[in-house]
């Protein structure tokens, strides 16, 4: 009986892989006062991992990294167990069992696990598999690269300030547990994400850049003194120069005479609508 020698190439060898758990962000996550999830029966193909808690909202948590696989797609099954308390302090149990399909490559991926409530109870399911990216600020500085000198150093500075708001934001939600801090944190960061993920797939125009700034300057303005509004279409102006006395004015640094309307999770935008009614007004008042 003859025995077979599997030769395989070193470029079919994965050097390092890791690989995370992260809860996505969500209305529901919003609601939530905790959780205290477990990760249980951990496998990827034939190998067998420990058990870990996810109880972070905000940041991934590793679940083991390897080293030496073969690279190629693996079946990726768990067990998701633990209790859920909602916003009027009620208990819920959690056990689900889960598998998903995993690429395994060089560097790793990151499992999003999605909180759902279907009736009066939650459930866990698999969401997005993110693989290791480019840091979403550098992509949008790469992008930039199409704006003016002046035009870049603003785009910058918005970014920056961003960066240090929800660091800081980030830093106040761990202390204090509190999750007006985390709901902050996630309506700063989505712009920078949604932009940078759209610059992954193509240049981003001066305008669509110059949209950006705009979007990061208002943000960075309310959230440096405020909580988020508690419901979605909430309207802000940044300038006492409207043509409504009843709209809220935010008191900052940062001035603009158009309008801006909050989106719960995803933070204030230049709202296009109310805004051609607004340049209508300045116009006839000669603004």
């Amino acid at each position: 009986m003859s025995s077979a020698c599997i030769n395989v190439s070193s470029r079919d060898i994965v050097e390092h892989f890791e690989l995370y758990f992260k809860i996505e962000s969500s209305e529901e996550v919003f609601k939530l006062r905790s959780l205290e999830l477990y990760i249980e029966n951990l496998t990827l193909g034939n190998f067998s991992f420990g058990s870990i808690v996810v109880d972070d909202v905000v940041s991934p948590v590793k679940a083991f990294n390897m080293s030496e696989i073969e690279k190629g797609e693996y079946t990726l099954s768990f067990r998701v167990t633990g209790r859920i308390v909602d916003a009027s302090n009620t208990t819920h149990r959690i056990s689900e069992s889960l598998s998903t399909n995993v690429k395994v490559q060089e560097g790793g991926v990151t499992i999003g696990l999605r909180i759902i409530k279907e009736s009066e109870n939650y459930k866990i399911k698999v969401g997005n598999i993110y693989n290791p990216p480019m840091k979403d600020e550098d992509v949008l500085l790469i992008r930039a690269s199409v704006l003016t000198k002046d035009d870049h150093r603003e785009l910058v500075e918005a970014i920056r300030e961003n960066q240090r708001l929800r660091e800081k934001l980030l830093e106040e939600f761990n202390s204090t547990g509190n999750y007006a801090y985390y709901r902050s944190y996630i309506d700063l960061s989505y712009p920078i994400r949604t932009f940078a993920d759209l610059g992954r797939e193509r240049e981003l125009t001066e305008t669509e850049l110059k949209i950006l700034t705009l979007t990061l300057e208002a943000n960075n303005a309310y959230y440096s003194n405020h909580t988020p509004p508690n419901k979605s279409y909430y309207i802000v102006a940044f300038s006492n120069e409207t043509p409504y006395d009843f709209i809220p004015k935010i008191e900052s640094k940062f001035q603009s005479k158009l309008p801006f309307v909050y989106y719960k999770g995803r933070g204030f935008y230049p709202y296009p609508v109310t805004a051609v009614n607004w340049i209508t007004s300045y116009f006839n008042r000669r603004d």
